[in-house]
């Protein structure tokens, strides 16, 4: 039998984090595991960079210092390095890496992050990665056009967010629950979801909504806290608190039984690579109506929702009680959502990852 490689993975992970991303990356390690490989992620998150190396379920957790960096490059094992998106510090070590290590096979994971895409040594790195990479994935197709500004485009691999779509059941739509998954944060742009709902409400007062997402202060200090106060603001002034529940965090169970018994999934996101929750959605058989802009376009392009001009609430809101008024709508597009989120499924996008990032491996 072929020994497994080690898998290492340039991220600014933390365990206590919750985004798709660092979803991602557990499932992976899980994967991983399931194969008798090691899986190591080295974090420069200031939680891990405090505490240190930790032992995990499926993965080992390093903080991605120059002595645990220098322990990986003459560990004498076969190995596979990612590194999750092109920030300047994770780029310098992967070359440092591939020099000393010229046997590592080594990807660059597109996942659109707008953090350190601009300045001179960006641009000289990622003019020089082909050097010291073997391969470039990118998470959605939108993340795909921008990743060398259009250039390169034939070397890069799609590779999709993984989601477990045989998990979830699907919903009947016979009522008149909007829901979101999303954390409350600025980027979300919950504020204009809660406008959407109070001009909705107006017209259909048997509506609720149902935002199941983190809205208190995480791990992380650049999010901002601010959206959910905003939200509470304009319910309060509406009159419509009690029309309106924050959940918080949900177990991976109580978020599939909360979009079982939901009817329409909203997305006012203006910027979104691939968009894990609405994914989850169509897994659920969910209509998505959303505004209609990065991978969110890609996402919502199967006749599974209505897509809607970006800051438009007056149109959103008219989408939700015209689908509302139409059962035949909300159930032709809730097939194809089950029938797109199907792309999405965890096997196929799991392989493409696992098949594209070790491949060119040595023999041991």
């Amino acid at each position: 039998m072929k020994k497994q490689p080690t898998y290492l993975i340039f991220h600014a992970y933390s365990d206590q984090d919750t985004g798709g991303i660092q979803t991602m990356i557990r499932l992976y390690a899980e994967e991983a595991h399931k194969n008798g490989a090691t899986f190591i992620v080295l974090s420069d998150h200031r939680d891990v960079l405090a505490s240190g190396e930790q032992q995990l379920e499926h993965l080992t957790l390093l903080p991605l210092t120059w002595p645990s960096l220098l322990k990986c490059i003459f560990t004498p094992t076969r190995q596979a390095l990612c590194t999750f998106d092109p920030h300047n510090p994770y780029l310098i070590r992967m070359g440092l890496f591939k020099l000393l290590r010229p046997d590592t096979v080594t990807s660059l994971f597109f996942l659109g992050s707008t953090a350190d895409t601009e300045g001179l040594l960006k641009s000289i790195l990622l003019y020089l990665s082909p050097l010291f990479t073997n391969h470039f994935l990118a998470l959605s197709d939108c993340v795909k056009q921008i990743a060398f500004k259009g250039k390169r485009q034939h070397r890069i691999q799609l590779c999709h967010n993984p989601v477990d779509t045989a998990l979830y059941q699907p919903s009947a739509l016979s009522g008149k629950q909007l829901v979101n998954a999303d954390r409350v944060v600025a980027g979300k742009n919950h504020v204009e979801m809660i406008q959407v709902f109070i001009l909705a409400h107006a017209q259909d007062p048997e509506l609720t909504l149902v935002i199941a997402g983190n809205y208190k202060k995480t791990s992380n200090p650049n999010e901002n806290t601010e959206s959910y106060k905003q939200c509470q603001e304009l319910l309060k002034e509406a009159g419509l608190e009690n029309q309106v529940t924050f959940t918080g965090n949900l177990s991976p169970t109580e978020l599939r039984n909360l979009l079982t018994s939901s009817d329409i999934f909203l997305k006012t996101s203006l910027s979104e690579t691939c968009g894990i929750s609405t994914i989850e959605a169509m897994a659920s058989g969910l209509p998505v109506i959303a505004f209609d802009n990065t991978g969110t376009h890609e996402t919502v392009s199967r006749g599974n929702g209505i897509l809607v001009r970006d800051h438009d609430v007056e149109q959103m809101a008219h989408a939700i009680i015209q689908l509302m008024r139409n059962r035949r709508s909300i159930e032709d597009m809730g097939l194809a959502s089950l029938q797109g989120a199907v792309f999405y499924n965890r096997p196929r996008c799991i392989n493409v990852f696992f098949s594209t990032i070790s491949s060119k491996i040595p023999s041991l």
